[in-house]
């Protein structure tokens, strides 16, 4: 087994990250990424609330789903982002149900017109372990789309459109974190209405666009039940154990 690593929070089996890493040369730029290999016990808890009629999108079972990796020909190939576009079929990225997802995509290894042409080198999980535990996680908050901030005597997320969304508990920050939505370090210095309202401005004029799936993704975490949030919390690591619990399940 040999998950390999693009870049923290951004990893699929070896075929889908040669196509990724030809993808991304191509277009000259890193490419939007919302969510990529997760594991089976996130899956799982998605999927659970998903038939409980509490989480608003198509959730696959972990036994089957493309974001859970099993082996280099199972599972790992599973891409949700706010790409669009052609290019992505060419690479072998199809959106299996564009209809309903059109985010997610999956790698086809025999759809792909690129296939076994040079790929960029890439970090592997080994050499993740290079970053010490402050920088992986400014690593990570860096890569991720919400950015988390204390304003008040609470926490306010703001997304890479200039989304706002006041977050409720830490327990909903935590979820935020786990789930690979929100990067692990919160901005520690309060913003006041004035910066935030500048920040948002900013944020909405370079990305027209919005926040995408990482914004839907924001509202579905907001929308559960506190006794929800809570109990998945206490289910998984606290944010400050992340990234090594992360690192950990890629190697093993």
């Amino acid at each position: 087994m040999s998950l390999v690593v693009i870049r923290p929070g951004v990893q699929f089996r070896p075929d889908a990250a040669a196509s990724f890493r030809r993808y991304e040369a191509r277009i000259g730029r890193q490419a939007d990424v919302n969510r990529t290999v997760v594991s089976y016990a996130e899956q799982d808890e998605l999927y659970k609330l998903r038939q409980a009629g509490k989480y608003p999108y198509p959730v696959a079972n972990p036994r089957v789903s493309d974001h859970v990796y099993r082996s280099d020909t199972d599972g790992g190939n599973a891409w949700d982002t706010d790409e669009r576009g052609a290019l992505l079929d060419e690479y072998g990225w199809v959106a299996e149900f564009p209809d309903v997802e059109p985010w997610h995509r999956v790698y086809h290894p025999a759809r792909d017109q690129h296939r076994g042409e040079p790929a960029p080198a890439g970090t592997t999980t080994q050499e993740d372990d290079m970053y010490d535990d402050h920088k992986h996680a400014q690593v990570l908050t860096a890569a991720r789309p919400i950015k988390l901030y204390k304003m008040g005597t609470g926490l306010v997320a703001v997304g890479a459109g200039g989304g706002f969304w006041i977050v409720p508990s830490d327990a909903y920050a935590q979820l935020l974190i786990a789930w690979e939505i929100a990067g692990p370090d919160i901005v520690a210095r309060p913003i006041d209405q004035n910066e935030l309202d500048t920040m948002r401005r900013i944020l909405a004029t370079v990305n027209p666009h919005g926040d995408g799936t990482a914004g839907e993704r924001t509202d579905a975490v907001l929308t559960l039940t506190p006794e929800d949030v809570q109990r998945i919390v206490d289910a998984i690591p606290g944010p400050d154990a992340v990234a090594d619990e992360l690192a950990n399940r890629l190697q093993s």
